[in-house]
């Protein structure tokens, strides 16, 4: 059973290398180029009201509603958050000889913050609380390992022809095409479908729900288009505790990652004046 990529295994990505590297130049210009008698202005970030009516359509797009106050107050912390890290980004050199957009330098951000904030590993007891806590929310929901290729939509002219094509390819009997580098690697293994919606996004995790074991099919992600085939698949029912326990132990690892996410934006933000427009 192929086992999901670690982030050990992240660390050896020539891509965050780079993102190190660029953090560390970043580092260098931004202290000395300031002394303790500099005054810091903060920078401004403006939210309009053309883009707060974007998120809350985006969202009810995908869930089916409109969001509520509480939905409404984290859409706009994200946006923020995310112009704070595209700014940051351009400005360690992240966009040097690479044609990536906004939405790849806030993802190399976010990396780079989860990277030199290390989060400690569970013990036993907190793995135990997690999942007598997320018990019923473990189990709803089946688990598939994928193999996928990568067609990346800022790369390519048509990402999903592409992609297409290589369906048509692999259909037919003809070998699986190469792709384009991708974060976590060609093969996922066993994991549950929310935490595919989590980290490649609705269209993808319901794109694989649906696939059958050995077929191929197409998988949109926020980066671009996947050729996807499904190795197995364990429905609710049929996942031991130990996978479940698994499962607890890096979901749990992803919110002390995501809260520590937070506390670095927190502290970029302390150089920023955020302006939301009233309606």
């Amino acid at each position: 059973m192929e086992t999901t990529p670690t982030r050990r295994s992240l660390l050896r990505e020539p891509f965050v290398h780079f993102v190190v590297l660029g953090a560390a130049i970043f580092g260098l210009w931004y202290l000395s180029g300031r002394s303790e008698d500099d005054v810091v202005v903060p920078l401004k970030v403006v939210v309009s009201q053309e883009r707060r009516a974007d998120l809350e359509a985006g969202f009810a797009s995908t869930h089916g509603r409109e969001p509520d106050a509480a939905e409404r107050d984290e859409l706009l912390r994200e946006a923020i958050a995310d112009e704070v890290l595209y700014r940051e980004g351009v400005a360690a050199g992240l966009t040097a000889g690479d044609p990536i957009v906004r939405r790849r330098i806030v993802q190399k951000m976010r990396y780079l913050l989860e990277e030199t904030r290390p989060v400690p590993e569970p013990t036993e007891a907190e793995l135990d609380a997690w999942i007598v806590t997320h018990r019923s929310a473990r189990r709803r929901v089946p688990a598939v390992a994928v193999k996928q290729v990568f067609f990346d939509g800022q790369r390519r002219e048509d990402a999903r022809r592409d992609a297409a094509l290589a369906l048509a390819g692999v259909q037919q009997g003809g070998d699986m095409p190469d792709g384009d580098p991708f974060l976590f690697g060609h093969e996922q293994g066993l994991r549950s479908l929310d935490r595919y919606r989590a980290d490649f996004g609705p269209a993808f995790a319901q794109a694989t729900g649906e696939l059958a074991v050995g077929s191929w099919g197409l998988a949109e992600s926020p980066w671009g288009w996947h050729l996807v085939l499904v190795e197995q698949r364990l429905e609710p029912g049929e996942q031991t505790s130990a996978f479940a326990r698994e499962q607890a132990r890096e979901d749990l690892l992803r919110q002390r990652r995501r809260e520590a996410t937070d506390v670095g934006i927190d502290e970029l933000l302390t150089r920023y004046e955020v302006v939301v427009e009233d309606e």
